[in-house]
């Protein structure tokens, strides 16, 4: 994987690292009709709650896909699959910045609200999860 793309990965789990730590201090942000950064702490999984086991479950489930993103991710460096490499490590970034605010806080930091739709609020961690994802749906059409 070519040092820029792995270098611009780390730019933005950074920023979400200090966005995040900008809301935690000033939790309320208005930035217009459409959009708002305000503090939610996401306690669930998916929208699931498992009551005072929640941290516990979303942490093993965490650890577990973790376990076999990175494998799949060494993988594609062997295999010099440059691009798969590039989507995994993506993903793999950006949830341990959403896993180290669930340690670290027993929530994750979300703080985008998109005000057209009501349950939208996430934060740039989540972004870069779904893009990854995307990214990956591109790379496993392109190997069949």
């Amino acid at each position: 994987m070519p040092k820029t793309r792995f270098l611009v990965l780390f730019l933005f789990v950074f920023l979400d690292r200090i966005a995040k730590w900008y809301i935690l201090h000033h939790p309320n942000l208005y930035l217009g009709d459409f959009i708002e950064l305000k503090l939610f702490k996401n306690e669930k999984l998916f929208f699931l709650s498992f009551g005072k086991y929640t941290n516990l479950i979303v942490f093993l489930v965490s650890v577990f896909v973790l376990f076999l993103l990175i494998s799949w991710f060494l993988k594609a460096v062997k295999q010099k699959k440059s691009f798969l490499a590039f989507s995994l490590f993506l993903i793999i970034l950006a949830a341990l910045s959403n896993l180290f605010d669930r340690l670290y806080y027993g929530f994750v930091i979300d703080f985008i609200w998109l005000k057209v739709v009501p349950i939208s609020i996430f934060n740039i961690a989540d972004i870069l999860i779904f893009s990854g994802i995307i990214c990956l749906m591109f790379n496993l059409r392109k190997y069949k």
